[in-house]
């Protein structure tokens, strides 16, 4: 398997909040929002969502209904949700070109945009990024005058990019003339890392070449964050391959790719073969692939041995690669006996024949969703399919 409403009426206004606990949103027109927001000296924090977006619906649940987000955000914002698809919505997303969901506007009481984050993330990082909006560190809008004032000051242009990724913002290009600007000595240096972590440096680039070649002294300063970066920019280069109309395009960057044997590579370009023969549906390949790359580095990894799993149950008929998935599956239960891993795992005894194995299997999962509350669905439609059929 995949991974009572209290109302207050503001007098003189038609502003109201909503609240059950976690962050109170207030509601009203836009208009009478940019007022209160004013006449409190607080800045609006906006949840800018839509109703189909799953991410927005996890932080809704997960993050917004924390009693100490709440006790934070209530204290020091007006805090306000619009659907970006609907009513004043709509023109809210052109105001503040809002292209990605969840985007976090802070917004002063004449309307003005302070700052901005995109996506989700958990508590503590939330929280985090709150406390760096009330102590005014690093805000979008301080940035972009800073930048604008000291182009050339490096930690400047660092700080910047960072806040233009977190917001989901165009860069410009700008972290390519910026790692184009630094000498060997700036590459190490914390703020260059930075940089690193939230614009990949591309494979064919000389920076990308400095982290590669000096790695182990990368590790030895800022730990297991170097490695990933050479992860996400190896697979940043291999799906912009992967999604061009040339079939040709993937496999012959793989080859320059493994041609030129930079360290730290492969077990992005096995990561990225996995999603490649996937889309091609040559399962030999796939489970091929999986193989090497579970053996070769994620073994000790739960989530990527389910997903392997569910993958070659949903998709594999090959009674061997059935067996592998299953003894993945198995792995998997062991480290992390979550719901959805013995689900996988219940999946695939039953398609492999072990039809009793399989009911005690599910039933296990079932009991586990049931303590986890989690829906148990599709477990009970797998019964149906593999035992009353």
């Amino acid at each position: 398997m995949r991974f009572f409403i209290v109302l207050f009426t503001l007098l003189g206004t038609g502003v109201f909040s909503v609240s059950a606990q976690g962050i109170q949103f207030t509601e009203g027109t836009w208009a009478e929002l940019k007022a209160k927001a004013k006449a409190e000296d607080k800045l609006i924090f906006m949840d800018a969502y839509t109703t189909w977006c799953g991410p927005c619906k996890w932080l809704a649940a997960n993050v917004f209904t924390d009693d100490e987000v709440g006790a934070i955000m209530n204290e020091n914002f007006i805090n306000v949700k619009f659907d970006m698809e609907k009513g004043e919505g709509l023109e809210i997303a052109k105001t503040y070109a809002v292209r990605a969901y969840p985007t976090l506007l802070f917004i002063d009481g004449s309307g003005e945009l302070v700052h901005r984050l995109c996506g989700a993330m958990p508590v503590a990082p939330f929280m985090e990024e709150i406390d760096q909006v009330l102590q005014r560190k690093d805000l979008l809008i301080d940035l972009e005058q800073a930048y604008q004032q000291q182009p050339d000051d490096k930690e400047v242009v660092a700080r910047y990019l960072v806040a233009l990724s977190k917001a989901c913002a165009s860069s410009g290009g700008k972290e390519e003339a910026f790692y184009a600007s630094l000498s060997a000595e700036e590459m190490m240096e914390p703020y260059a890392f930075r940089v690193m972590q939230y614009f990949p440096p591309a494979v064919t680039s000389d920076a990308f070449l400095y982290l590669a070649e000096n790695l182990e002294e990368y590790t030895s300063t800022f730990g297991a964050e170097a490695k990933d970066v050479i992860t996400n920019a190896v697979m940043q280069h291999l799906r912009a391959a992967l999604y061009q109309e040339d079939e040709d395009a993937y496999p012959a960057a793989r080859a320059a790719l493994r041609e030129k044997g930079i360290p730290g590579t492969e077990e992005a370009i096995l990561m990225m073969d996995l999603t490649y023969y996937q889309r091609t549906e040559n399962w030999k390949a796939y489970v091929e692939t999986a193989t090497l790359y579970i053996d070769g580095f994620a073994a000790d990894d739960p989530n990527t041995l389910n997903s392997v799993a569910w993958t070659i149950y949903e998709e594999v008929e090959d009674e061997n690669a059935v067996r592998m998935g299953l003894e993945w599956a198995s792995m998997a239960k062991e480290m992390e006996p979550s719901y959805a891993i013995l689900d996988t795992y219940a999946a695939l005894l039953f398609k492999s024949g072990q039809i009793e194995a399989g009911k005690e299997a599910a039933q296990i999962a079932i009991d586990t969703a049931k303590a986890e509350g989690t829906d148990f669905s599709d477990t009970e439609a797998l019964i149906e399919k593999y035992v009353e059929d």
